[in-house]
């Protein structure tokens, strides 16, 4: 019988990029990163088992319409990135 891997830290890294109606401010809470145009990359992340990874960020809206966050985490595991998007809507 085989016995499963041991969940171990995860390495990877994450970018938000930001649609035009956006426009990135800040990192608010203590992750590591740089605002540089139109989004938001953060180098080294580290996934702990059983734990969640909170990462605040602000923006100003800059252009009416369907401003999108969408978030891209990578590591080396991973073929394709795993992907989040959010919206609002700008009046």
């Amino acid at each position: 019988m085989r016995g499963f891997g041991v969940i171990r830290e995860l390495n990877g890294q994450i970018i938000i990029a930001f649609s035009e109606h956006l426009k990135p401010t800040a990192i608010l809470n203590e992750t590591e990163g740089t605002v540089s145009g139109n989004q938001i990359s953060i180098p080294a992340i580290v996934l702990k088992p059983g734990k969640d990874i909170v990462v605040k960020v602000s923006a100003e809206a800059v252009k009416m319409g369907s401003g999108r966050a969408s978030l891209n985490f990578t590591a080396d595991f991973l073929v394709n990135p795993v992907i989040s998007q959010e919206s609002t809507n700008i009046y």
